[in-house]
């Protein structure tokens, strides 16, 4: 099979390999108890394992391979029952001993003034647990969601930034590879005639990712460009002057000019000028 057939048909054993590795990836749950463990490391300096930040606490339970649209939407829930949580604590603690207080003021027994006491110290410390909770818990909650879905948003923009530069790369060596100078384009030759188009046609694609990506300042990004430019578009360019000129000739010879290469070449020339003149 010629590398042409390989670039049409879309086989890459590398990318299938690696998407099952990928499959065979587990991803953690996103749950309150998946944050607890480096919540309570960074308060009580004794965390499980030795995470630099947040972001390596979460490539450590392979975050990244979750789906970003997913894993904003465990987040939003996650947000929504810490919130809860407040609620089923009050209904849980407070309201019991709310009625207990008002069973015990309607006995006047002698013991209800210190049981009362201790019920006020009770609620009074349950408050300041709701009050810190709000303050601090759920504060240091909520700005862990955000920075985490900042940082997967991040990290799925460089990922598809990286795809995109091995998809160049495989684009230019294809091109580089593929040789075009030394393809005899003729009208007896109706394939070749297809080849040189297509060719043209992965020219202008490769053109039009790079521009794309003009302000990415990526070293490897500068050697493909460099490769295009120097090797790619020269060869075409110096093929498709070779055809304008024996075109030419063929005119002078009074042999007409109204053929299928005349069309082909006015065709791709016309396409270049008009991309030149909106850029």
């Amino acid at each position: 099979m010629s590398e042409l057939d390989t670039f049409a048909n879309g086989k890459n054993n590398e990318y299938d390999d690696l998407a099952g590795d990928l499959q065979d990836l587990v991803v953690g749950d996103v749950n309150k108890e998946l944050f607890q463990e480096y919540i309570n490391g960074k308060k009580n300096g004794k965390a499980l394992h030795d995470y630099k930040d947040i972001s390596d606490f979460l490539i450590s339970k392979n975050m990244q391979y979750m789906m970003l649209d997913e894993l904003v939407g465990e987040m939003g829930r996650l947000l929504e029952d810490c919130s809860n949580d407040t609620y089923t604590e009050l209904e849980e603690q407070v309201i019991p001993d709310y009625l207990k207080l008002m069973r015990l003021s309607d006995t006047g027994n002698d013991e209800n003034p210190m049981l009362l006491h201790e019920l006020y110290l009770d609620i009074t410390t349950f408050s300041n647990m709701i009050t810190n909770h709000q303050e601090q818990d759920l504060l240091q909650n909520g700005i862990m969601i955000q920075s985490t879905i900042k940082y997967l948003q991040e990290l799925d923009a460089l990922i598809m930034l990286s795809q995109c530069h091995m998809y160049i790369h495989q684009l230019v060596t294809f091109l580089q590879n593929a040789k075009i100078g030394t393809l005899l384009v003729s009208d007896e030759n109706s394939t070749s005639l297809r080849l040189f188009y297509h060719y043209y046609q992965l020219i202008k694609h490769v053109s039009l990712l790079l521009g794309k990506l003009s302000k990415c300042d990526s070293k490897f990004l500068h050697q493909l460009r460099s490769s295009f430019e120097n090797n790619v578009l020269v060869d075409f360019n110096n093929q498709l002057e070779k055809l304008v000129l024996q075109i030419n000739a063929s005119y002078e010879n009074e042999k007409g000019s109204n053929t299928q290469l005349s069309s082909l070449v006015y065709t791709i020339l016309k396409d270049q000028l008009d991309h030149d003149n909106e850029q």
